[in-house]
Order: structure tokens, then C-alpha cells, then sequence
């Protein structure tokens, strides 16, 4: 396996792992430490685990490219439709959150939880869909590899 396909592998196991290891956090906390009224919270969770979960996709879809040549041309078409709905599902966590603030007045461990896994889902759609969060050169970022792929399939 060439250093690419390793880097691949690496890329979507790593965040398949990551929506894992949350959902699994979510229900261990939630039922330790009483936290599953929390609809934010779930929300949140829910949110970051779906992104994580497309991230891993675009990754494992990209690999098997690389691998076999057998191009992931349905996958590149949703992503577009994949960024419009985050979007919209990101709005309404927000939302979400500002209401169970207000209506239910949560203690602060668990505002600051939702706070917290909002706010990482927020920063895993930026990283996806518009610009390589951890790719800092020259004063600039880069663009992530999706916004790419989503501007190639816009023009198409």
C-alpha cells in the first residue's frame, strides 16, 4: 500500500472512529450523570457525528478511487446537497441550543457541554466544506479537498 492509500486509510477510519467513540460518550454520559433530557445535547452529538460520518465517506470513497480507479462519482454528486443540509442542521442546533438555554435552564455542565460538541460540529463543517482548519501557510488556509470537489461538481 503506497503512502497516499495509507494516508487515506488513515483519513476515514479516523474520523468513522471519531463519530464511534462520540455516539458512545453520548450515551455513557447521558445515563451516568442523568444527561439525557438534553435535546441540544443530542442534537449536538447527532450533528457532529453526521459530519464526521460524511467526512469519513468523502475519505473511504477517495481510497477506493485511489485503489481500484473505479471513480466515487455518486458520492462527489452529493456533496453539494450534503453542505446545504449541515448548513441547515447546523442552524437549527443553533437554535436549539439558545431554546434549551432559555426554556429548560440546564445546569452549566451541560450548557457548556452542548457549547462544546456545537461548537467542534461547527469546526468539522468549516474543515470539510470550506477551508483545511490545520493548513495554516502564508496567511492563508488552504481549501479543503470537498469544497473543492463541490465547486468541480457546480461546474459540471
Amino acid at each position: 500500500m503506497g503512502r497516499l492509500e495509507k494516508r487515506l486509510v488513515y483519513l476515514f477510519t479516523g474520523e468513522w472512529m471519531s463519530a464511534g467513540v462520540f455516539a458512545v460518550l453520548y450515551f455513557y454520559f447521558s445515563s451516568e450523570f442523568a444527561l439525557s433530557g438534553s435535546i441540544g445535547l443530542m442534537f449536538s452529538v447527532a450533528l457532529l457525528c453526521l459530519i464526521l460520518l460524511q467526512g469519513g465517506l468523502y475519505w473511504f470513497v477517495r481510497w477506493r478511487t485511489v485503489r481500484t480507479g473505479k471513480p466515487g462519482t455518486q458520492v462527489y454528486r452529493q456533496l453539494p446537497y450534503w453542505k446545504r443540509v449541515n448548513q441547515a442542521l447546523l442552524l437549527i442546533g443553533g437554535v436549539v441550543l439558545l431554546l434549551e438555554i432559555i426554556l429548560a435552564a440546564p445546569v452549566l455542565p451541560v450548557i457548556l457541554a452542548i457549547m462544546f460538541v456545537y461548537g467542534f460540529a461547527v469546526i468539522e463543517y468549516i474543515n470539510y466544506f470550506h477551508v483545511q482548519l490545520t493548513n495554516y501557510r502564508g496567511g492563508r488556509f488552504r481549501r479543503s479537498s470537498i469544497a473543492k470537489e463541490i465547486e468541480r461538481q457546480l461546474q459540471s
